[in-house]
């Protein structure tokens, strides 16, 4: 069963796949709720509302937000894998709604612009240091940032990599 986006405190949520990567965003990339302020690098609880299947682990998952602050959309991503709860969210039709927490997590720049800021990600970790640069690349922050990333999958990268943002103010290197 699939609760309606008004049986719910939280988004509705709309999919978008790149092969096994799942984007899931509230309302399908319109606008966020109008309470919620994050910072680059923190995530949120999603909860299943009324899945159809659940396992061991239940119906609540915790996702880096992919989605810069300063957007109108809020945005998780996650590897498909076969768990109760991916399997719901896959087949999850447009017009369903997740309950989503406040966001938490404290995996955020650090204020001294002094200080330069390296990170090492792969895979699907990309998400929470993707959000951090394009953060700073918004607001045309000085720090100094080195992000390492490795994808074995080229489709995924350009996914990732997919915006006018970067490409105009991220120098990047193969």
């Amino acid at each position: 069963m699939c609760a309606s986006a008004g049986d719910a405190e939280g988004s509705r949520s709309s999919v978008q796949q790149a092969n096994d990567l799942l984007c899931v965003s509230d309302k399908s990339k319109l606008e966020k709720p109008s309470n919620w302020t994050f910072k680059s690098g923190q995530y949120l609880d999603m909860t299943l509302l009324d899945p159809s299947e659940m396992d061991a682990e239940g119906n609540v998952r915790s996702f880096s937000i992919a989605s810069a602050p300063h957007k109108d959309t809020l945005m998780v991503a996650t590897r498909m894998r076969d768990t109760a709860f991916k399997r719901v969210l896959d087949i999850m039709p447009l017009s369903c709604a997740v309950k989503i927490e406040e966001p938490s997590g404290s995996l955020t720049l650090n204020n001294n612009v002094k200080r330069t800021a390296a990170f090492l990600a792969g895979g699907i970790g990309i998400t929470p240091f993707r959000n951090i640069v394009f953060g700073a690349a918004k607001k045309n922050l000085p720090h100094r940032i080195f992000l390492f990333y490795s994808n074995r999958r080229p489709e995924v990268l350009r996914f990732w990599m997919s915006s006018r943002l970067w490409n105009e103010r991220i120098r990047t290197t193969n």
